[in-house]
């Protein structure tokens, strides 16, 4: 059997992460000072890390979303209330709604239908059809 297994790591992928590495470090490698605390330093390398991991596709989004946050009330650079608080407000629970109105829209059959009507209406012109849906999207959501 051959030494180059699939597990081995490709010379690209190893740059990737040295790149990786390298970005997080610097971010801690700079002297605190002013407004630059140790919270800054621990929130910008690890946001730098995690958003180079995002860039280089190394490692999927999900894992990122999830070790970003945790690694942040890990090194205490914020309150797990202020780390958290955009997933209980408002456009996240709008979000979800807004995906939920489009699975039953898209089951029913009644978003193709919507459509293939504003399609119609507006004779090929790009711009106006963004413009209905817009309006379609919005008088919908009063409803």
């Amino acid at each position: 059997m051959s030494s180059n297994t699939t597990n081995s790591i490709s010379r690209a992928e190893m740059i990737k992460w040295i790149i990786t590495v390298v970005l997080a470090a610097v971010f801690l490698l700079v002297p605190e000072q002013g407004i630059y605390t140790s919270q800054v330093k621990m929130f910008m390398a690890i946001t730098v890390g995690a958003l180079a991991l995002a860039a280089f596709e190394l490692v999927p989004i999900l894992f990122i979303s999830i070790l970003m946050p945790a690694l942040w009330v890990l090194f205490k650079v914020a309150p797990v209330a202020v780390i958290m608080s955009p997933w209980v407000g408002t456009t996240m629970i709008m979000i979800f709604g807004a995906y939920f109105m489009a699975a039953s829209l898209e089951r029913s059959g009644l978003l193709r239908r919507i459509a293939f009507y504003l399609m119609c209406k507006v004779k090929g012109n790009y711009f106006v059809l963004l413009l209905s849906i817009m309006c379609v999207g919005i008088v919908m959501n009063i409803l």
